[in-house]
């Protein structure tokens, strides 16, 4: 069977893709803008808060071996993004857009709205690695500014990501989504957030995904159908 040249010059393009730091990377930027405001943030609202609290509240108990989930986040984020950025730019670029929403949106929230939560136990008891990890947690990391809750917020949007992608096997996707509603379980059991804050972050992630993903799906679907065959 003799080869399709433009089918050949259409792979050899889409291969030469797949890693081009150079614009992608430029989002990375926004981090440090990120950092600078939460910290703004964090001094800013120190006391005069709404409390974020729902009775579920109260029927979770605190299981401090949950902070094991709770910050793989860190490693999820780091890794969503050096995935998207050099295997998927197209991917790479609606991920980056959704976090900086997402984030920025969050701040603004705190800001404008201040929350916090009083659901910490007054004392995390043992010294095994979970109970000195949430001390660290705790220490690091106040009580306030917690609706949204920022940790649902990227947790969804590198789901989102895992399913935005052609990069990924459809079992790693589902390794993702399992991973993503523990790590946002875990925010509850190491009481670090009441279950309004998920909901929070979830309401605001889908509206996050409707000015994202929406456009990029309706784009893709025009252009679908004007490659699709003639009848």
């Amino acid at each position: 069977m003799a080869s399709n040249p433009k089918k050949e010059r259409a792979g050899t393009t889409l291969n030469a893709r797949k890693w081009r730091p150079g614009r992608e990377a430029l989002m990375l930027i926004y981090f440090p803008v990120y950092l600078l405001l939460f910290y703004l943030v964090e001094h800013a609202v120190t006391q005069n808060y709404w409390v974020s609290w729902c009775p579920l509240d109260d029927w979770i108990p605190f299981v401090r071996q949950f902070v094991y989930f709770y910050v793989l986040w860190y490693p999820l984020m780091v890794g969503s993004t050096l995935w998207l950025l050099v295997r998927d730019g197209r991917a790479f670029v609606r991920y980056g857009c959704a976090v900086i929403l997402g984030l920025t949106a969050s701040i603004a929230i705190f800001f404008l709205f201040p929350s916090g939560q009083e659901l910490r136990p007054a004392q995390v008891p043992g010294n095994d690695l979970a109970a000195m990890l949430v001390r660290a947690i705790y220490a690091a990391d106040t009580n306030t500014n917690v609706f949204p809750s920022m940790h649902v917020v990227g947790t969804l949007a590198a789901v989102r990501a895992a399913w935005d992608t052609q990069s990924i096997s459809r079992r790693a996707r589902w390794g993702i989504a399992l991973l993503g509603v523990l790590i946002n379980l875990s925010t509850v059991f190491i009481k670090q957030h009441s279950a309004l804050d998920i909901l929070g972050g979830a309401v605001l992630f889908a509206v996050v995904d409707l000015l994202v993903y929406l456009p990029s799906w309706r784009r893709g679907r025009r252009e679908r159908k004007g490659t699709a065959p003639e009848r």
